[in-house]
């Protein structure tokens, strides 16, 4: 009963959130490849600096 109301009030509502999930999914992922990106290049960076004597 409860589970059936719910299903019913949340399926416009998903309807409307779904591409505002794929939206943020895309910038979430863009914004961790950019981190990725930048920890790889720090990493790189204290490697080199480390080996310089």
């Amino acid at each position: 009963m409860i589970r059936a109301a719910l299903s019913l009030l949340l399926r416009p509502l998903h309807k409307r959130l779904k591409p505002v999930l794929a939206a943020v999914g895309r910038w979430f992922g863009l914004l961790f490849v950019i981190f990725l990106s930048m920890a790889t290049g720090a990493v790189i960076a204290l490697a080199i600096i480390g080996n310089t004597p």
